[in-house]
């Protein structure tokens, strides 16, 4: 087990309720815990996350911070923000390709990124602009595949090491009637392409 998620930090969250949480995903051997900003007090949030990350440490988990343009941390440059305050070696970030595009990110910014604070990548396709104005929707119910639609992804993976995981979050409502089985198939098949095409551009780049 990879990813445990999603521990939201909400106004009234108390941190000493996840400790089961935190228990159970270092049982089940998770490494990474996911965290969001459901609260628009910056500081608040910022305390209580640095109060989770303590406890995540001390089962050896990281924690990973992800942003997203329909939360109040919605930029990578706010995440980073977020993270230099939070102050704990134990917090990376995670960059959504999805939400990096539509908050304004690029692919030249993950270039510009110091690898140690990036804990890992979610990774989709979408459209070049946005199919409904309500981007928490598109979020959850029209991503691509990998490689099936028009963010610089390649662009994006070429700026990323071999050691950085990478995990498919592909949500669409028009997968809904396929059987777990059938989508994780179509994502593979997807995102297999997507990264032959990522290792061929890097090999002709080295040639």
């Amino acid at each position: 087990m990879f990813e445990a998620e999603a521990f939201p930090i909400w106004p009234e969250t108390e941190i000493a309720d996840y400790l089961a949480g935190l228990q159970a995903a270092s049982e089940m051997g998770a490494t990474h815990l996911l965290v969001t900003a459901m609260d628009a007090d910056e500081q608040r949030f910022i305390e209580r996350c640095g109060l989770l990350c303590d406890h995540a440490a001390r089962l050896g988990l990281t924690s990973v911070l992800e942003f997203m343009p329909f939360r109040s941390i919605n930029t990578l440059g706010a995440a980073m923000r977020v993270q230099d305050a939070v102050g704990r070696s134990n917090l990376r970030l995670l960059v959504d390709t999805l939400h990096l595009m539509r908050s304004g990110g690029s692919a030249e910014d993950m270039a510009n990124l110091p690898l140690e604070r990036l804990g890992y990548i979610h990774l989709c396709d979408a459209t070049a602009t946005a199919q409904v104005d309500d981007l928490a929707t598109e979020a959850r119910t029209l991503r691509l595949y990998p490689g099936e639609g028009e963010l610089p992804l390649l662009e994006i993976l070429s700026s990323v090491p071999p050691h950085i995981d990478v995990s498919v979050e592909a949500p669409n409502a028009r997968h809904a009637h396929l059987s777990a089985s059938e989508q994780i198939g179509l994502a593979g098949r997807y995102t297999l392409a997507l990264v032959a095409a990522a290792r061929e551009a890097a090999r002709r780049a080295l040639s």
